[in-house]
């Protein structure tokens, strides 16, 4: 029965990387939570039959080695399509959270002690002891594989907390390290039931030697070390982003600001309402602290190096540093990582537009076919008045403090620091006084002028009234900001 569900859910599965995935059948997750309900009936069944063995009767011993020998042939053969199922899902699986099937399914297989019960510790050395591919080689795919995927997201650092809680069970390291240095002892490591010795010599002969060679095995070497301090790394960065997501900025733009209603307006329909985001980034906060403890637990990291690295993130605020760059002759050049910062906004070039404010780009807050108009409209009126407007402006008194106010006289620099070709350098020039009407091509004040008009007409307020107190009230405020202010 075991062996004709080998053939239909276990196929046989590549053993070398170059060779084409389409000589194997298409995994699918449906066909993994399979195989995994075959993993726990298989424990469950290793487990029932160490406890039934004392009541043997010995009249049908012979008959039970028989099967015994019948059932290592089967069960050695169904270890190694299983390991090699789970190294071919570890390398081609896509990079979606899907992945969490494969991965409670390799949970499954190196716990037995979840499915039998009463499993001594010394039984639980000999299984690790003959499956350490299970643990050590699955562990550093695990790795590379979580190296490109973004743990901010809650699903994978679930999974990550998954794979480091299992590993940091008691006793559970040191199991796996005392196998590690028993078998190095030993000599060339013997797949295990995929290495007991019941296996057949053509199917050890099968494995290719990087599966078996034994400094490949070494979960607690320098090299495995090194791959889990940049994970650890890694894990304190998306950390540190989770907690920038759910403390924003005091000084929030309009844009980001109305961005946030549009959102919250539109998940009107779901279950969580505006709290769903807040949750998950709160529990990612708390699984990636929590899955740094267990690496530290499991691998007695350097407590000083871990802490330095978080001094070192939390000395600065994130949002007043650059990316991460390299400096080159032609300036500084984004690095992998500076562009992840970017996308996830944990950092930002400060750049400071230095040219006519007139002519910036159109805002996220801002309407475009405004912005044209309103343009349009100032051009038409500086060009009428411009000579009253720079008179009004010398003027040393308040009313040429006032028009100060209300007319733009700014400056426009001369150097442009962001070229990597030339540094040219030139002089500064100043702008003549002109009126910009610009601000009323922002969404922010045509919602004050939509309020303030509604309110005037709950009042029964004529809108031309209405535009006459508005700009009373304008010129009110320009004039206190121009008298106590501009001292």
């Amino acid at each position: 029965m075991l062996q004709i569900f080998l053939e239909i859910w276990l196929p046989h599965f590549p053993l070398e990387t170059h060779q084409r995935l389409n000589e194997v059948s298409v995994i699918t997750e449906e066909h993994i939570l399979v195989v995994r309900q075959l993993v726990k009936h298989m424990h469950a069944l290793s487990g029932k039959t160490k406890l039934d063995q004392s009541d043997i009767l010995p009249s049908a011993h012979s008959e039970t080695y028989l099967s015994e020998d019948v059932k290592r042939v089967v069960t050695s053969e169904y270890v190694l399509r299983l390991y090699l199922l789970l190294l071919h899902c570890f390398k081609q699986w896509p990079m979606e959270t899907s992945f969490r099937a494969v991965l409670e399914t390799w949970l499954s297989y190196i716990q037995p002690w979840r499915y039998q019960k009463h499993l001594s510790l010394s039984l639980r050395a000999s299984f690790i002891q003959e499956n350490i591919l299970m643990y050590t080689r699955l562990f550093s795919f695990f790795l590379k594989r979580f190296a490109h995927v973004d743990l901010v997201n809650v699903d994978n650092a679930t999974m990550v907390f998954r794979m480091t809680k299992v590993f940091a069970q008691t006793s559970l390291p040191e199991l796996i390290e005392n196998g590690e240095k028993l078998l190095l002892h030993q000599g060339p490591l013997l797949p295990s039931t995929l290495m007991a010795s019941q296996v057949q010599p053509t199917e050890i002969a099968a494995l290719p030697k990087t599966h078996i060679n034994n400094k490949k095995l070494q979960m607690f070497g320098v090299e495995m070390r090194a791959e889990v301090l940049k994970l650890v790394q890694r894990l304190m960065q998306a950390q540190q982003t989770a907690k920038t997501t759910l403390d924003p900025p005091a000084n929030v733009s309009v844009g980001q600001f109305l961005c946030s209603w549009k959102r919250l307006i539109l998940k009107t329909n779901s279950e969580s309402g505006g709290n769903d985001m807040t949750k998950s980034d709160m529990k990612t906060v708390e699984l990636l602290k929590k899955t740094v403890d267990h690496l530290n637990q499991v691998f007695n990291l350097n407590t000083g190096h871990l802490s330095q690295m978080m001094m070192n993130m939390g000395s600065v605020e994130e949002s007043k540093q650059l990316p991460d760059c390299i400096h080159s002759e032609n300036g500084l050049i984004l690095t992998d990582l500076g562009r992840m910062q970017i996308i996830n906004g944990l950092r930002r070039f400060d750049i400071e537009y230095q040219g006519d404010p007139q002519l910036q780009p159109v805002r996220s807050y801002e309407n475009a076919v405004l912005v044209q108009l309103m343009f349009w409209i100032a051009t038409l009126i500086n060009n009428k008045l411009e000579g009253h407007m720079n008179d009004l402006c010398s003027q040393q008194n308040l009313l040429g403090r006032l028009g100060q106010h209300y007319l733009i006289t700014s400056t426009v620099k001369g150097r442009f620091p962001r070229s990597t070709v030339t540094q040219q350098s030139q002089d500064d020039y100043h702008l003549r006084p002109r009126l910009t009407l610009r601000t009323f091509a922002s969404y922010r004040t045509l919602l004050i002028l939509l309020l303030l008009y509604s309110l005037g007409s709950l009042f029964s307020i004529s809108p031309l009234f209405s535009t006459c107190l508005i700009l009373m009230l304008s010129f009110l405020y320009g004039l206190c900001m121009t008298v106590y202010v501009g001292k």
